[in-house]
């Protein structure tokens, strides 16, 4: 039942990002890293018995003295989540599961996705040093004759926000705004970006229409806002894969978490406009995907990926076909008016025409396209875009059972001994 339990595989086979810096807090400051007090006083006003601490794979150096200190406060006993199976920025309420818990605990970069389950959860963010002076020298230089400013923290810097908002409460063109708002509102509005997660950053720029983004640089001494360009490799990557969308004609949707709320009617949505555009689907569940995973399904165009919004997987080119993530129902060429005709699309990749469709009577249901393709026979794949006709055009179809072509054989003894020495071998 893999929606309760993380399949084995998908943990021994993830693979550990070595250039992640594991961090070890002296023992002195673990309570105010971990804001251990705060943690035993909501454990201990929900009553909760069974307690998960999520941590991510650079905090675990820290994980054990951390359960220890909430053990010894609240003579109960805590688990250790650690190596989650799939994004550690996510709950991962699968995992909780094993021991039933009641509640988790979530240490480290955090998505905001939500949950599928509603476990209770608490969220301790990380604590990285600011200097305020630098900070308010900056924004003094910068606001200076600008319009409505708002400075974006990052979860890293929450914990500083009461001396944030007593620095720049002075300037009434800075309004100081929190990444863990849910009505968080940055349109027409310039933003400085106060934090070290540039692949937030990037999300925060492709969703809301804000006059420009600017980021707070604190790698030298002195502080600096520099206004942000997002890569233009990044857009032209975009571009690339919004033209290899609209050739696809076979799509494979990859589920990439089971633990975010709402997922299965992501899922459903795509199904949907895949369907409507005449086009096949595939959905793939293989635990944590992998490009030796992926590299199984030739028929598949391109990959859907149903996953949180930090998933790095987007970022890599190893991968045999093209991987886009959910919000594809954006960009395919969706059937707006059934009786219109479409006018002639000319895709950029392959220079080729698109074929469109201008009847709802011409629009099959690709619920029972025509797939079948017969061997050798005189009969071709009737559909040859989908699966069976790439079954067709194959050399090598695997295995064969030949039913009623293969003489029947009389039963025989077959080989007696162990596989070091059978009867019949030369001792």
């Amino acid at each position: 039942m893999p929606q309760f339990f993380t399949d084995d595989s998908v943990t021994l086979e993830k693979q550990i990002d070595l250039t992640d810096k594991f961090i070890q807090t002296h023992e002195g400051d673990l309570n105010k890293i971990y804001d251990i007090d705060k943690c035993c006083q909501w454990i201990q006003s929900n009553k909760f018995k069974k307690v998960c601490l999520q941590f991510p794979d650079y905090l675990l150096a820290d994980s054990t003295e951390v359960a220890t200190c909430i053990q010894e406060k609240l003579g109960q006993t805590v688990y250790i989540l650690g190596d989650t199976a799939y994004e550690s920025c996510c709950i991962d309420y699968v995992a909780a599961a094993h021991i039933n818990a009641d509640a988790i605990i979530h240490y480290g970069v955090v998505c905001f996705s939500k949950p599928l389950n509603d476990i209770p959860y608490l969220y301790v963010y990380e604590k990285h040093n600011i200097n305020l002076e630098e900070l308010n020298t900056a924004l003094s230089e910068f606001s200076i004759d600008k319009e409505l400013v708002v400075l974006l923290l990052d979860t890293e810097f929450i914990y500083k926000i009461d001396e944030i908002n007593t620095i720049v409460s002075k300037r009434n063109n800075i309004q100081v705004q929190r990444v863990d708002n849910d009505l968080l509102d940055l349109d027409d509005k310039i933003v400085v970006y106060a934090g070290s997660n540039l692949k937030k950053l990037e999300n925060f720029n492709l969703i809301f229409k804000a006059k420009y983004f600017n980021i707070l640089n604190r790698d030298k001494e002195s502080y600096e806002i520099t206004k942000y360009e997002i890569d233009p490799k990044i857009i032209k990557k975009r571009s690339y894969l919004i033209e290899k969308i609209r050739d696809a004609q076979t799509f494979g949707i990859v589920i990439g978490t089971v633990g975010v709320k709402n997922y299965m009617n992501v899922i459903n949505r795509l199904k949907k406009l895949i369907e409507l555009n005449n086009k096949k689907y595939y959905l793939i569940s293989v635990g944590k995907p992998t490009i030796a995973k992926l590299a199984n399904f030739l028929e598949i165009d391109i990959y859907i990926m149903i996953t949180c919004s930090l998933n790095d997987i987007f970022d890599s080119r190893d991968y045999y076909k093209p991987l886009f993530s959910y919000d594809y129902n954006t960009y395919i060429n969706t059937v707006q008016d059934i009786n219109v005709i479409s006018n002639t699309d000319v895709s950029l990749v392959t220079g080729k025409m698109r074929p469109h469709f201008s009847t709802m009577e011409n629009i099959l249901d690709t619920s029972k396209q025509n797939q079948v393709a017969v061997k050798e026979e005189g009969t071709v794949a009737l559909n040859t875009n989908y699966g069976a006709g790439f079954l067709h055009e194959r050399s090598w179809k695997g295995l064969e059972q030949n039913l009623g072509q293969t003489e029947a054989a009389l039963v025989q003894d077959g080989r007696k001994g162990v596989a070091q020495s059978y009867q019949d071998e030369l001792a």
